[in-house]
């Protein structure tokens, strides 16, 4: 192969030229593959972690509960819409998830949700947006020289002085049931979930600051609550997870959302 790449008389240079980009593209496949079955080997893990809770959790069940569950799920459906942090998956399930047990059409619904997005084609878009922290960045908030290391415990800085966010993955599941089956079953019972608002607010100028949807989304998820609970238990004793404040844009919009909406 070598004598025909350095013989003029079968192309000489042109052939070798091309042989160099089969060889490139080749070596980039390889690389994807990689890449490809780290990412499975990491969720089968994930997923192996995730058998072994749930056999514990049934193995403490007694046998008629056991029984009672298989006879409520032999009709189960599985639903599983795209999406991510501007789309979230995982609101949309736990909506569905509760509609189906208002409606009386289930009894119990598992619902979640799981992202992978630290590869280098999804961290090359936010590093196009500016939105993740960097070491640049974290030196010139801290005061460091070029050559001082980086606290990358605290690369991540929300509603404080910040340069961007960090990427995970992770996956989240939750177990919904009507009141009288978590009763019956004695399971534990952790939160309810009496209700969902989330909109899908893309059509806007720029997805890094709040459109009406989110401030219909928040305004409409305060005043559910505050006719559950009161008006002083949600002024005064509640609790709410901000998303995407690591950034200096977000942090400056989400907090004016959530001042206004207060």
């Amino acid at each position: 192969m070598g004598h025909l790449v350095q013989d003029t008389k079968f192309g000489g240079p042109l052939l070798k030229d091309q042989l160099q980009t089969l060889s490139n593209n080749l070596n980039s496949a390889v690389q994807s593959n990689r890449r490809v079955t780290n990412s499975l080997k990491f969720w089968d893990a994930q997923l192996h972690e995730e058998r072994q809770v749930l056999e514990t959790a049934v193995s403490s069940l007694e046998h008629k509960q056991v029984v009672q569950l298989a006879h409520l799920m032999r009709d189960a459906k599985v639903v599983a819409p795209p999406g991510d942090c501007l789309s979230p998956v995982g609101e949309y399930n736990l909506r569905l998830g509760i509609a189906d047990i208002r409606a009386g059409r289930s009894r119990i619904a598992f619902v979640g949700a799981a992202e992978a997005p630290v590869n280098v084609e999804v961290m090359d878009g936010y590093v196009a947006m500016g939105a993740l922290a960097t070491d640049k960045g974290l030196r010139q908030l801290d005061g460091l020289a070029g050559s001082e290391p980086v606290d990358n415990r605290r690369a991540c800085r929300p509603f404080g002085e910040n340069c961007g966010f960090t990427m995970a993955e992770s996956a989240q599941v939750v177990i919904l049931m009507d009141d009288a089956l978590a009763l019956e079953l004695g399971a534990p019972i952790l939160a309810g979930a009496p209700f969902v608002s989330v909109r899908a607010d893309g059509a806007k100028k720029s997805i890094s600051g709040p459109g009406a949807g989110n401030y219909l989304t928040v305004a409409e998820a305060m005043a559910t609550l505050r006719n559950i609970l009161g008006d002083e238990r949600l002024k005064h004793r509640g609790m709410v997870q901000a998303h995407g404040t690591g950034t200096p844009q977000n942090r400056v919009t989400e907090s004016t959302l959530l001042n206004k909406v207060a």
